[in-house]
């Protein structure tokens, strides 16, 4: 496991009118509390452990940074202990935790960390960062923000699941290699910070079977917002 900060695209987070995010691990502490009381299991005591430890670290219980985080690898290895299958080899498992809409990830499996950068530069692939262009990378990952924003607010799923396909170049063979991007959105929690919209849902129903208009959907709900 790796505890190191690694932004996956050269073009950084977005800037204009965006969303506010902030770094935060109390949902996940939430979430070990409600296991830890309704667990009947051998599970319970782990649960009661890993909450135990997190609740140790004042920067951890409340909203933090990046330069902390990294410095608890410790917690972080009991984090993907509990939320991966037991069975599951560290070795071989494309896993890693990052900030919600940023490319930013802080921690990961050696696999992940392989996968992403180069083994003898230590620099990212280029295949990554030229892969599709820009706009459609940010595209991409609007859609996976809108799919839960509008699940969320107005109980409406975008067809589709919440994932990307992401392009590396293979570096023996030269040849590409596609791999599927599930994004696990349970210890997120977006907040309006003002009243929203209301939204024409069975137009959004209708453009299910075409193109949906994305650039409307911006205009009229954009993630200023939101804070996640």
């Amino acid at each position: 496991m790796q505890a190191t900060i690694l932004d996956m695209y050269d073009h950084g987070v977005e800037k204009k009118n965006g969303p506010q995010v902030k770094l935060t691990f109390k949902y996940f502490i939430r979430y070990l509390q409600k296991r830890a009381e309704e667990e009947e299991t051998v599970k319970k005591d782990f649960f009661a452990y890993v909450l135990k430890k997190f609740l140790a670290v004042e920067k951890l219980r409340t909203y933090t940074t990046l330069d902390e985080i990294v410095k608890h690898k410790d917690r972080l290895t009991l984090l993907y202990s509990l939320l991966m299958p037991v069975i599951a080899e560290e070795k071989q498992a494309l896993w890693a935790l990052g900030i919600p809409l940023t490319p930013t990830v802080f921690f990961g499996t050696n696999a992940f960390y392989e996968l992403l950068r180069d083994r003898h530069t230590g620099n990212l692939k280029c295949s990554i960062l030229q892969e599709g262009g820009e706009a459609i990378v940010d595209q991409k990952k609007k859609r996976l923000v809108y799919s839960y924003i509008l699940n969320k607010f107005y109980d409406y799923s975008l067809p589709g699941k919440s994932e990307m396909i992401q392009t590396f170049a293979d570096e023996v063979t030269g040849m590409q290699k596609y791999f599927r991007i599930n994004v696990d959105t349970r210890f997120v929690e977006v907040t309006a910070l003002q009243k929203l919209p209301v939204l024409n849902l069975k137009l959004l129903q209708r453009q299910q079977y075409n193109n949906i208009d994305w650039e409307m959907l911006f205009a009229v709900l954009p993630l200023s917002m939101f804070s996640f």
